[in-house]
């Protein structure tokens, strides 16, 4: 699901994607402004697809001069329960007439391939390339610079830092997200 995350903001809309979860039969998007609680109903609902536009936060324009934060829930109905399947990272969004902050337009790796023995460690090097230079982007008070997810921990652990251990032979996917949820891979294969 957060492989496929992403989230965009162009003139009065918020544009969020994210990956399809096996046995969804829905998906709940939550928007909000940085600083506010996630309202308990989501902005957006969707049955079979994996995005949604949004145009309104709390039943009101988006006020482009603040940012917000978003994330998707995917759920399944069985009978009169719910049950939650999946949740993506919170990505944190700058409004387009933001005076001071700019968001990240794509994130530049060392390398996209680590090779690691087991137990040993190797770090990932990750910059955010920024869609206004002159702009400098969040602060940690929203979200650390980059994010790390492994895809299979039984591989490979990765920790807030990127530095990756290798924990048993194979391959597996270590995703580096920006603070807007924008995602990058790198193929990790234990020896």
């Amino acid at each position: 699901m957060n492989a496929g995350f992403k989230v965009t903001q162009k003139g009065s809309k918020i544009s969020v994607k994210w990956g399809k979860v096996k046995g969804a039969d829905g998906y709940k998007v939550y928007v909000a402004y940085c600083g506010k609680s996630f309202s308990k109903t989501p902005a957006k609902r969707t049955t079979t697809k994996t995005s949604a536009v949004i145009t309104k936060i709390n039943g009101k324009k988006i006020n482009l001069k603040k940012n917000f934060k978003v994330y998707v829930v995917a759920v399944k109905k069985e009978k009169s329960k719910t049950t939650q399947l999946a949740k993506t990272i919170t990505g944190h969004i700058v409004g387009s007439k933001s005076t001071k902050f700019t968001n990240v337009k794509s994130i530049t790796l060392k390398t996209k391939t680590i090779s690691v023995a087991v137990g040993k460690t190797s770090k990932i090097k990750a910059k955010a390339v920024l869609v206004n230079k002159k702009k400098k982007q969040l602060n940690d008070a929203h979200a650390a610079e980059f994010r790390y997810a492994s895809s299979d921990k039984s591989i490979a652990t990765v920790d807030k830092k990127g530095k990756v251990k290798g924990v048993s032979a194979g391959t597996t996917t270590v995703y580096v997200y920006a603070r807007n949820g924008l995602a990058k891979a790198v193929k990790v294969t234990v020896k």
